[in-house]
C-alpha cells in the first residue's frame, strides 16, 4: 500500500513536470511564430523595394553642374543684386565712373562674368580661349583710359577750388589770431580805463571834501561848479562808450531784459499777496486766541500760517537770485558792448604802434650804420697815431693839437650816438613788449 502510494506520487510528479515543461515550449513555439512572421513580412518588403527598383531607370541622380552653368547662375544673381539697387539705366552702362559705387561693382562683376562665359562657350572642355579674353579685357581697358584722359579740366577746377579753400582757411586764422591779439589789447585797455575810472572818483570825492571844507560859500560853490563839470566830462566819456553798440544786439539785449524785468515784477506782486495772506492769517489766529476756539481750528491757522511763511521766503529766495542773475547778465551786456565799441579805437592804435615800430626800427638801422662809420674812423685814426716813445715830442710839436682835437671829438661824438642807439633800443623793445 505504501508502495502504490509513493508510485502515484512520483507519477504525479512526473506528470506535473511535464505539464510545465509541455507550457513552457508552447510559449517559445509562440514566440518563434511571432519572430518568423516578422521576417517573412521583412522578406516579403525587401522583395518588393527590389522590384519596384529594379523597374526604376538605372540612375536618378541629377548631373554635376557644369562651368558654365555655375557662370549663368552667378551672372543671373548680379542682376538681380543690381536691380535692387534701383538704377536709372541697363548694368552694362553701369560701369561708368562717375555711377555710385555700388552700382559700378555689380556692373564690374556682370561684365567679368560674360567675358568669362563667351570664352568658355566654344569648347566643351571648358578651356579658355585666350584671344578671345585678351580682346574682352582690352576694350574694358580702352574705356576707363577714355574716361580718365576726360577729366583733366574738372580735376584741375578741383585742385583750384581746393586751393581757394586753402587759402581763404589760411585768411581766416589770421584774422582769428589778429581778433586774439585785439582781444587781449582790449582787455588791457579795459582794466587801465576802469582804473583810471576808479582813481577819477577817489578824486571827486577828496576835492568834493576840500570845497566842503572852505568857508567862503561863493569861492566853494565856484569850485563845486568848476569840479562837477569836470566830472562830467569824464563821466560822460563812458557813457559815449556804453552807448556805441549795434542797434540790433541792443534791442534784442533790451527785450530780454525787458522779459526779465516783468518777471521779476510779476514775482514781486506774488511775494506781495503772500504777505497779505500771512497778515490775514495771523489777524485770524489773534483773534481766534481772543475768541478762545477749538483746539482744531487753531492748529489748522497755525499750519497755514507755517506753510504761507515758508512759501514767501522761499519765493524771496528765487527773486533775489533771479535778480543776481539779471544784474550779472546786464554787467556781461555792458562789457561786450564796451568790448565792441573799443574795436576801432584798438584796430587805430594797433596801427600807430605798428607806424611808430616801424619808424624805430628804420633810427636803429640808421644808428648802427653810423656807429659802424664811426668805428672805423675810431681805427683808422689808431692806426694812424705815433708810437708811444715819441709821444712826448708829438705832444709839443705844433701839429700835435689838431689831431688829439680830432680823436676827441670823434670819441664824444662815437659816445653820444651809443648813448642814443642804447636809448632808442630801450624804447623799441618796450613797444615790442607792450604791443
Amino acid at each position: 500500500m505504501e508502495a502504490s502510494n509513493l508510485v502515484f506520487i512520483v507519477v504525479a510528479e512526473v506528470a506535473a513536470l511535464l505539464t510545465l515543461l509541455c507550457l513552457f515550449l508552447l510559449f517559445k513555439n509562440n514566440a518563434l511564430r511571432k519572430l518568423v512572421q516578422r521576417l517573412k513580412e521583412r522578406i516579403e518588403q525587401l522583395l518588393n523595394d527590389l522590384r519596384l527598383a529594379r523597374k526604376q531607370p538605372a540612375s536618378s541622380v541629377e548631373p554635376k553642374m557644369s562651368y558654365r552653368q555655375f557662370l549663368e547662375l552667378q551672372l543671373e544673381m548680379t542682376h538681380a543684386h543690381h536691380r535692387s539697387l534701383r538704377p536709372e539705366q541697363d548694368i552694362v552702362l553701369d560701369i561708368d565712373p562717375g555711377v555710385p559705387s555700388s552700382r559700378r561693382c555689380a556692373a564690374l562683376r556682370h561684365a567679368i562674368l560674360s567675358i568669362e562665359i563667351e570664352a568658355t562657350a566654344a569648347k566643351d572642355e571648358n578651356t579658355p580661349n585666350w584671344s578671345q579674353i585678351d580682346r574682352k579685357y582690352e576694350q574694358l581697358f580702352n574705356f576707363q583710359e577714355e574716361y580718365a584722359a576726360q577729366q583733366p579740366a574738372s580735376s584741375s577746377a578741383e585742385v583750384a577750388e581746393v586751393e581757394r579753400l586753402t587759402d581763404e582757411l589760411k585768411a581766416a586764422k589770421k584774422r582769428v589770431d589778429s581778433l586774439e591779439k585785439f582781444r587781449s589789447l582790449y582787455l588791457d585797455l579795459e582794466a587801465r580805463w576802469q582804473g583810471c575810472q576808479n582813481s577819477a572818483k577817489n578824486q571827486y570825492d577828496e576835492l568834493s571834501g576840500i570845497i566842503a571844507s572852505i568857508d567862503n560859500a561863493e569861492q566853494s560853490q565856484s569850485l563845486r561848479n568848476a569840479l562837477s563839470d569836470y566830472h562830467a566830462i569824464y563821466a560822460g566819456a563812458s557813457t559815449l562808450i556804453s552807448e556805441q553798440v549795434v542797434s540790433g544786439r541792443a534791442g534784442a539785449d533790451i527785450r530780454s531784459a525787458t522779459d526779465s524785468l516783468d518777471e521779476i515784477r510779476q514775482l514781486k506782486v506774488l511775494a506781495s499777496d503772500q504777505h497779505r495772506i500771512i497778515s490775514e492769517l495771523q489777524r485770524q489766529l489773534v483773534s481766534s486766541v481772543s475768541d478762545a476756539p477749538d483746539g482744531a481750528a487753531l492748529e489748522e491757522l497755525t499750519l497755514q500760517l507755517d506753510k504761507q511763511i515758508r512759501f514767501v521766503k522761499e519765493a524771496e529766495t528765487c527773486i533775489q537770485l533771479m535778480e543776481n542773475e539779471l544784474n550779472m547778465a546786464h554787467e556781461e551786456i555792458e562789457s561786450l558792448k564796451l568790448r565792441q565799441s573799443a574795436i576801432p579805437q584798438l584796430k587805430s592804435e594797433l596801427k600807430e604802434l605798428r607806424d611808430s615800430v616801424e619808424n624805430y626800427e628804420t633810427q636803429i638801422y640808421t644808428l648802427r650804420a653810423s656807429n659802424q662809420r664811426l668805428n672805423r674812423d675810431m681805427k683808422e685814426l689808431k692806426n694812424q697815431a705815433p708810437e708811444p716813445g715819441s709821444e712826448p715830442a708829438l705832444e709839443s710839436g705844433p701839429e700835435s693839437g689838431p689831431e688829439s682835437g680830432e680823436s676827441h671829438k670823434l670819441k664824444k661824438k662815437l659816445l653820444e650816438m651809443e648813448a642814443k642807439y642804447a636809448a632808442l633800443e630801450e624804447k623799441f623793445l618796450d613797444l615790442k613788449l607792450g604791443s
